[in-house]
């Protein structure tokens, strides 16, 4: 069931909240009330195999809280059984998610998809201790069927939008998603099928449909032959949540270091690289502004063309030793294209003059110089210490705040031990 882009039910990411204008319903227990910016406000149930004896009343209380949209029994392989439940909870490694496989049983389980007409957003505190954005009416049910077991979590619940689309998308798939949105059926529907890509991706085209509606990412660089092939033999993803991103992706993540593992698509084991907004591979500001900014081209999300540039140079310069002559050319390229005549004298091998550029364009944006956690990133010192020397560069490892603190040192306090 192939839907058109301007007319697909999907909502792509992200999901923006707002505060809503007017006086509060009767019903509402305070004035504070957030909106998603959707059109239809979705949520799912998962009844799990503890719970399911009594799955019928709560698909009968569903109906009376709720509109059911639709209605699955779903059935795992033994083969990816595990793996379905690290990525459906975001545990990563080959140990993650150890207990809850007691939670979730043995398949099959009961998945239900409802609409709220009237839902009531606040800022809720999870189980888990997040901290987020959630519908109070699902989470009051899903807790209320809870209560009728003696064992915990028989019962699963999004506890907002976002979250829908990503564990929907995940059990059913992208084309059996859109058809259950559009076509509204109560009956009952039973599917054998594990979370989209347990066996690898067909091809990039599928892995990205499914990023598409789940996530808040772009392809940093590179992306010139995707979906076709991986030009550099890797990608490189910007993200606003790692674990979002790699548990949708399937990606095998490393032990020690979770933003980096691998991916299987169209048969071959693909690194990746999983950059997030906060891992100081470019500023914290830097990063949510290009995740704001980034387009759609070919299927999937790309930097705009001058944030391209620009985390390309920085790229180039911070983060190589060299710069590799595909980019020289690329760069200039993009320059022209772009009209950036000052950029014709700029000599790349000059650590001091791409510094002075970068330290330009980081000033009139805010941003400064973070350093990476990923330890295994170089570091150019050269350039480093220009787009460090910023007046408000006040991180503690900063040279202006080791500046102050040698000045200020003989005037403080000596510590008692």
């Amino acid at each position: 069931m192939n839907i058109p882009f301007d007319n697909d039910v999907l909502v792509r990411q992200p999901i923006d909240y707002q505060l809503q204008d007017g006086p509060a319903a009767a019903s509402d227990e305070t004035c504070f009330r957030m909106i998603p910016r959707v059109r239809n406000e979705y949520a799912c149930f998962a009844i799990w195999e503890g719970g399911r004896r009594r799955e019928d009343d709560i698909v009968a209380e569903l109906g009376k809280r709720f509109t059911i949209v639709a209605d699955f029994i779903i059935h795992w392989s033994d083969r990816h059984y595990r793996r379905n439940i690290q990525r459906l909870y975001l545990r990563p490694g080959e140990t993650g998610g150890v207990g809850y496989d007691r939670k979730v049983g043995k398949p099959p389980f009961r998945f239900v998809i409802v609409e709220d007409a009237v839902p009531s957003y606040t800022w809720w505190k999870s189980v888990s201790g997040n901290i987020e954005p959630s519908n109070r009416n699902v989470v009051r049910e899903k807790y209320r069927f809870r209560s009728w077991f003696d064992e915990p979590y028989q019962v699963h619940s999004s506890n907002n939008i976002g979250e829908f689309y990503f564990q929907s998308v995940l059990l059913l798939g992208r084309p059996l998603l859109q058809q259950a949105l559009c076509r509204r059926s109560p009956e009952t529907v039973e599917l054998h099928r594990d979370l989209e890509g347990a066996d690898g991706w067909k091809d990039w085209k599928s892995l990205f449909a499914i990023l598409n509606v789940c996530t808040d990412y772009l392809v940093l660089r590179n992306y010139e032959n995707l979906p076709r092939q991986a030009e550099a033999g890797d990608v490189d993803f910007l993200c606003d949540n790692l674990q979002l991103l790699a548990s949708a992706a399937n990606v095998r993540q490393n032990i020690n270091r979770t933003y980096k593992g691998h991916v299987e698509v169209g048969g071959e084991r693909i690194p990746v690289d999983i950059r997030f907004v906060g891992d100081g591979y470019y500023s914290a500001a830097w990063e949510k502004d290009v995740i704001r900014r980034k387009v759609f081209l070919d299927g999937m999300y790309v930097p705009r063309p001058d944030d391209y540039f620009f985390t390309l140079l920085y790229h180039c310069k911070v983060h190589k030793r060299s710069v590799d002559r595909k980019y020289v050319a690329l760069l200039g390229q993009m320059a022209k294209r772009m009209g950036f005549d000052w950029y014709d004298s700029v000599d790349l091998s000059d650590d001091d003059a791409v510094g002075g550029v970068l330290k330009g364009y980081m000033l009139s944006n805010n941003y400064y110089y973070e350093r990476p956690i990923d330890r295994g990133v170089h570091e150019n010192k050269g350039v480093i210490k220009t787009i460090s020397k910023m007046p408000y560069n006040n991180r503690t490892g900063s040279p202006l705040i080791r500046s102050i603190k040698k000045r200020i040192k003989p005037y403080l306090p000596l510590r008692r031990s």
